[in-house]
Parts: structure tokens; C-alpha cells; sequence
């Protein structure tokens, strides 16, 4: 079995890094796992995929799919019933598609209900190069597994953003609670030395005004078509976005 050394420097930034953002943070993993965040880091381009299970929730997260390149640029797409809306964007700066064209969450014609969510969710989801530049090396009980997966704990402050962001919106009255945490697990798959497939469970207690609730999230993302996937936005998105 595959041992790493704990890594037990937390470096989670307020911002996740962009796309092709501080590798510095590669420089302080151990090897294998340094190598295969550069390859995800320095990919011409990707697609991944996202699908989140809430056991305990009173709601549920529909998936999502995702393209980014080397320029930063992402182009997102869910669906909600038979409606689907896309996202485009570079960086932290993005807008959505409606009937009406390219528009930001500020101009009419926003969606309302679910709809909102599903937006909100795609404005706000985190580019997965970015996402583990900042979460590696925040991890601790870094370990390897007989299935050659490699998995380590995330750190409290962590889960509960993770957690508190599921919820945000979605609770009664848009009452957002506070959580406990009870497990905070993280663990990655790597296919010919890059990142494949990485997972984020969390078990968590919300304190609600009528009581506890036990609270989980399982998100999954899995990437796929490294360098075969060119990130097409439209000219009039990129127009809405000034770029």
C-alpha cells in the first residue's frame, strides 16, 4: 500500500486559485501527488463532471458539466426539468444564457425558484484545477488505499463552507444554519498520473430553530477528455463580460 507523509500545512485561501493560478502550493506535496495537480494545472484543457448526493436534506442538487481551459475560460451547463441554462465565464467572472441572450443575475430576466438555484450553483461552482490547488495541501491524514485511491480529512473550517454553501438558499425561509461536523473525508483517483475522479463527504449536525438534523454531502467530480476538449465561448458572452 501506498504511504504518504501527512501534510499538515493548511493553505486554504479566501479566493480559489484561478485556473492557472500560484503553483506553488504543488511544490509543497508529496511527489505523486504534486505531479499529477501540475498536469491538471498546465492541461490545454478538460471536462469534468459534478453530481452531488444530500442524504438527510429536505432537497436535492442536480449535476452539472463543466468545460476549462489553459486561458481560464469555463463554459458550464446543468438542466432543470427540460429546461437547461449555461454559464460562461473567465475566472470569477461569468454570466448566464436565457432567451433573451448573455445576462448577469443583476439585469431582468433572472430566473426565479429552482431555476435561481441551479444558476446560482453554476455562478459559484469551482473550477476543479483551482479546487485542489487550494485543498491538497490543506489536508491532513494524507493516506494511500489498497484500491490505489489516495484520501486524507479536510480541514473543519473547510467542510463547513462546503456545507454551509450547499444549504445557502435552499433552507426554510433562507434561514442558514450552523453546522457541526462529524466526518470530513476527501479522496482522489489517478488515471496515467492525473487526477480522474475525487470525492468530498461530509456528515454534519444543522442546528435548526426546531431542532438538530443530521446533514450530509457527497459530491463527486470526475474529469475527463484532457486536451480534447476546447472551451468555445460566445462572442456575445465574452462581450457581456468585457473581455
Amino acid at each position: 500500500m501506498l504511504r504518504i507523509l501527512p501534510v499538515i500545512r493548511r493553505l486554504w485561501p479566501a479566493v480559489l486559485l484561478t485556473l492557472m493560478g500560484n503553483t506553488l502550493a504543488a511544490a509543497e506535496l508529496p511527489a505523486p501527488l504534486a505531479a499529477a495537480l501540475k498536469q491538471l494545472l498546465t492541461a490545454t484543457n478538460y471536462t469534468w463532471g459534478v453530481t452531488t448526493e444530500t442524504p438527510g436534506a429536505p432537497f436535492k442538487v442536480g449535476p452539472y458539466r463543466g468545460r476549462a481551459d489553459s486561458a481560464g475560460w469555463v463554459l458550464l451547463e446543468t438542466e432543470v426539468g427540460k429546461t437547461s441554462w449555461q454559464v460562461a465565464g473567465q475566472g470569477s467572472r461569468r454570466v448566464f444564457k436565457t432567451t433573451a441572450g448573455w445576462i448577469t443575475l443583476s439585469e431582468k430576466g433572472s430566473p426565479k425558484g429552482s431555476d435561481l438555484l441551479a444558476v446560482n450553483d453554476l455562478l459559484a461552482a469551482p473550477v476543479p484545477a483551482a479546487e485542489l490547488a487550494a485543498l491538497l495541501p490543506a489536508l491532513t491524514d494524507l493516506r494511500g488505499e489498497a484500491d490505489g485511491s489516495l484520501v486524507g480529512v479536510i480541514p473543519e473550517d473547510v467542510a463547513k463552507g462546503f456545507i454551509t454553501s450547499l444549504v445557502k438558499g435552499r433552507g426554510p425561509g433562507g434561514f442558514t444554519p450552523e453546522f457541526k461536523i462529524s466526518s470530513n473525508r476527501f479522496q482522489l483517483w489517478l488515471t496515467d498520473g492525473r487526477p480522474a475522479r475525487y470525492t468530498t463527504t461530509i456528515n454534519a449536525t444543522a442546528s435548526l430553530p426546531f431542532g438538530k438534523r443530521d446533514l450530509n454531502r457527497i459530491t463527486s467530480v470526475e474529469i475527463t477528455g484532457y486536451g480534447a476538449s476546447p472551451v468555445a465561448v460566445p462572442a456575445e458572452a465574452r462581450a457581456k463580460l468585457g473581455l
